[in-house]
């Protein structure tokens, strides 16, 4: 046996990370072709209903939809991509269910209460959304979350600036700072969810209520419309 075939034989070189091929950017390969985006922001959104949004994670998302992680980067780049999606998806679904309840015949006081008490049943349903805009939207750099959170704000300021204009002709409302008004509205219906525990503990017979929602919208708006200035005798 000669020197040259005793000798072990020749190594391959290591390949390291950076010259080992790269998928190309796109769906995965193994991603599941009946989940889209518009299934992946739905499951999103019955999270809501159940967690806030701190848990909502795209690890998290994924095994409730039962999907590679990948394909949520895929449709959405990342987390906070997938929250700015859901915010304006709720968005748009509120918007939806107050053009479904609110007639272009209805007096401006009709249209106040419907819209209050539409927004209030949404706020039920999504408790956890405000908490999104607040812990997620507002505090973000990103100019496409401040376009969502400008794009939500400017339309609710309409919506109601509409209102009191309608009102204000018609001699039934006074005209007030819609900005100011908006935002009045928002936090009795954000009181209205996260102080039902409040309630409760008072014992107030409204909070186990199926129309809880009706009961406080009621109240809230004969609050707004009447005041608390005692009614003069007919």
């Amino acid at each position: 046996m000669n020197q040259q075939s005793m000798k072990d034989p020749p190594k391959r070189p290591k390949r390291s990370r950076a010259d080992a091929p790269r998928r190309a950017a796109g769906r995965p390969a193994k991603a599941d072709n009946t989940v889209g985006s518009a299934a992946l922001l739905e499951t999103t959104c019955e999270m809501l209903r159940e967690i806030g949004p701190e848990k909502i994670t795209l690890a998290a998302v994924a095994r409730r939809s039962n999907v590679d992680p990948r394909l949520i980067r895929y449709y959405f780049n990342d987390r906070a991509g997938l929250l700015r999606a859901t915010v304006d998806s709720l968005s748009k679904r509120y918007q939806n269910m107050a053009e479904e309840r609110i007639d272009a015949e209805d007096s401006a006081e009709m249209q106040l209460r419907k819209r209050f008490e539409t927004f209030l049943e949404f706020q039920l349903e999504y408790p956890y959304f405000r908490r999104l805009l607040v812990d997620e939207i507002i505090p973000s750099a990103d100019q496409e979350a401040e376009r969502v959170l400008r794009d939500i704000s400017e339309r609710g300021v309409g919506n109601y600036a509409s209102i009191l204009e309608q009102g204000d002709a018609a001699g039934s409302l006074r005209m007030v700072d819609p900005q100011l008004f908006y935002v009045c509205l928002i936090g009795m219906q954000e009181m209205a969810a996260v102080g039902a525990p409040i309630l409760r503990k008072l014992g107030h017979p409204a909070i186990d209520s199926p129309n809880y929602a009706k009961i406080f919208s009621k109240f809230a708006m004969d609050l707004i419309l009447d005041g608390l200035k005692a009614r003069e005798a007919k």
